[in-house]
């Protein structure tokens, strides 16, 4: 019957109702705590005002995806969830909910961006997995995140172990000579683009499309095959449709998605990044050239320790 909600809409109705009540008097009590008091200026009006109600657009979606969720797990008797975040738009809710209900979750962490800040230790409470990473070095970064490191557990590089053994083996060079160019998202805007404030920015087209022109330019007229390895499949398409529409004189080819990375980085004579990615350690254990592309305004002081060092240029 049209006219008639089913149960499970009228309970996330309800549900969405509560939550939001929850929220909108934790962010008044946040507020007359002084919590988005900076530099003498009260955000606090601001946050009510313009923050607090684009949560509801959110809360309605996870509301009825609850309950989807909620018979997913019942139908398949989960005991346990693997996830690839658990912190973002994308994977908070699900990895919540599944912890809500008993189930253990396994976060392998997908990346870790460096950052120049360290919460307290005291201070380190977020934990809704037990994440896995590669080093001590990123277990650390996550607990300067906010991360309980309790729940980071250290299991070594297999990956890389990988990468030797494949770049161990001797190839002919390729023809034409390649240039590898590890590619972000273009989208102007993306929810499921999750990242870090101060960090996520960078994986927009705003940011993207003038350093991949500088890099087309920059390649006018040189013997090259700039290969294009979109991170996500989701971004193939566009990326395919970008280079269309430029008409570079430079050869461009856009690998899928399923195209092996590491085999693209051994064939390839050097590496051109405009975003963070952990390609910037693959490319540096195997000493390939890396080179930072970024607009000429921008200026990270990590990407410049990073060239200081000799990882890229």
């Amino acid at each position: 019957n049209h006219f008639h909600q089913r149960s499970d809409d009228v309970d996330a109705e309800k549900w969405l109702r509560q939550t939001f009540e929850k929220i909108e008097y934790a962010f008044r009590e946040a507020h007359k705590a002084e919590v988005f008091i900076r530099q003498d200026q009260d955000y606090g009006l601001f946050v009510q005002d313009f923050i607090v109600p684009t949560l509801k657009v959110y809360l309605k979606q996870t509301a009825h995806e609850k309950y989807i969720y909620e018979a997913l797990l019942a139908a398949s008797q989960c005991k346990a969830l693997i996830v690839d975040e658990d912190y973002a738009a994308r994977g908070s809710f699900l990895a919540a909910l599944t912890r809500s209900h008993g189930i253990q979750n396994y976060c392998i962490s997908h990346a870790s961006p460096a950052v120049d800040f360290k919460v307290r230790e005291d201070a380190r409470f977020f934990s809704q997995s037990l994440t896995l990473v590669n080093s001590s070095f990123e277990k650390d970064l996550y607990g300067r995140r906010g991360w309980n490191t309790q729940s980071v557990l250290v299991t070594g590089t297999p990956r890389y172990d990988r990468l030797f053994k494949l770049t161990a083996k001797k190839r002919k060079a390729s023809t034409p000579r390649r240039l590898l160019y590890a590619a972000t998202g273009i989208w102007p805007h993306n929810p499921d683009q999750h990242g870090f404030l101060g960090w996520h920015f960078m994986t927009y087209g705003g940011f993207q499309k003038p350093c991949f022109k500088t890099i087309l330019k920059a390649l006018e007229g040189l013997p090259f095959e700039l290969i294009v390895k979109p991170h996500s499949a989701e971004a193939v398409f566009s990326w395919k449709k970008l280079i269309e529409d430029l008409k570079p004189s430079v050869s461009v080819r856009v690998t899928s998605h399923a195209e092996d990375f590491f085999l693209h980085l051994d064939e390839s004579e050097a590496l051109f990044l405009s975003y963070w990615s952990t390609a910037v350690i693959e490319a540096a254990l195997i000493k390939k050239p890396i080179y930072m592309v970024l607009p000429e305004a921008y200026r990270s002081q990590i990407i410049e320790q990073y060239a200081d060092a000799g990882y890229c240029g």
